[in-house]
């Protein structure tokens, strides 16, 4: 019986340190779905600390990798050891994607502002939009330097 509650702490700590992963990521049941490969009820088992069977190796190292660890985490949180967060540098794509994002703020203001000085627009509608730009902006950059 103790073999069988050893390995339901390990899932439960798995559970723990995945969904606690997961919040931190902004990362939703779906979104790990994708981001693995894997299927709705395998990821639901390990975000629960309830897998069906046993699940290969091969399954628990994509989950791993999906959530921004060392392919092996999720085996060494079995093991009664500490997930490894991998840093990675920001790609040439996310730089390119940032670039894009700061011209494109840089675009619109200069539209909003012109805009502005011909009197095509209230005052207040320019500041709302703006903010509402700066805003979106700053979220798709947190949400861009999260997923590295």
């Amino acid at each position: 019986m103790d073999g069988m509650n050893d390995r339901n702490d390990m899932w439960a700590a798995v559970a723990t340190l995945v969904t606690a992963r997961m919040a931190a990521a902004v990362m939703s049941q779906a979104d790990l779905v994708r981001a693995s490969g894997l299927s709705d009820p395998l990821v639901r088992g390990i975000m629960c600390g309830n897998p069906r069977g046993e699940p290969r190796p091969v399954n628990l190292a994509k989950a791993s990798t999906a959530l921004g660890w060392s392919a092996d985490s999720i085996a060494r949180i079995l093991e009664g050891g500490e997930p490894e967060l991998v840093v990675s540098q920001p790609s040439d794509v996310d730089a390119d994607v940032l670039r894009r994002l700061k011209a494109l703020e840089q675009a619109v203001s200069a539209v909003m502002a012109s805009a502005a000085d011909r009197e095509e627009l209230r005052s207040e509608t320019v500041a709302s939009a703006m903010e509402s730009l700066g805003l979106r902006l700053e979220e798709i950059e947190r949400t861009l330097l999260a997923a590295q």
